[in-house]
């Protein structure tokens, strides 16, 4: 699944040329395509590291294929690819806090329906500490990141921007190896080298 949800830095390069008439730029496809295959080996081989699940044999227990879980995955592409594309056109010409203002109170609305439901299903309220470090997470992810995020689909468009946020995993190696003080694996470092080299096509484009 993560693969796929993982490929709408590619959608976006075909939506951003059909739709928004951008050059076909051949290498800034394979940058793309290179990227995604970086930061899905990085997640793989974080994943695997993580993974300690046992069965009585000893071996590990194989994973059902999930269908729904897939479909999910593949709504989720679509839908990062659309809203980034769609955000490119949106704030061609806005100022980039009011278009995020705008962006993130929609969205916030989107989620009221959702509460409610979930609150008749028996959700439980959020502790206090968990609000806390919610908001503070918030404050960094959903306005500072928000605004940074708009101002780059507004400077560089939607096809260079979906590579880049779509390398987060890269910047979850730093952290494994000297907080976490986990070991790097060979696949692991391939996979940086490919994301850093797709980054370079993709905002290269020659």
């Amino acid at each position: 699944a993560f693969p796929i949800a993982m490929s709408f830095p590619i959608m976006t390069y075909f939506l951003t040329v059909i739709f928004l008439g951008e050059p076909p730029v051949l290498t800034r496809l394979l940058g793309a395509i290179v990227a995604v295959a970086g930061v899905i080996m990085i997640s793989n081989e974080q994943n695997r590291n993580q993974e300690q699940v046992e069965d009585i044999a000893g071996e590990k227990s194989k994973r059902r294929l999930d269908l729904w879980g897939l479909a999910g995955a593949l709504v989720t592409a679509v839908l990062y690819a659309v809203g980034t594309t769609l955000l490119q056109v949106g704030i061609e010409g806005v100022d980039i806090i009011g278009g995020s203002f705008v962006r993130i109170v929609f969205g916030s609305i989107a989620f009221v329906p959702m509460f409610a439901v979930a609150r008749q299903q028996g959700m439980p309220w959020p502790t206090r500490n968990a609000t806390i470090r919610v908001i503070i997470a918030g404050f960094f992810g959903m306005a500072l990141g928000s605004i940074l995020y708009v101002g780059a689909v507004a400077m560089v468009g939607a096809a260079i921007m979906s590579v880049i946020a779509s390398t987060a995993p890269l910047f979850a190696i730093p952290v494994s190896v000297f907080i976490l003080k986990e070991k790097v694996t060979p696949l692991a470092l391939v996979g940086v080298a490919l994301t850093l080299t797709g980054i370079v096509l993709v905002v290269m484009g020659f």
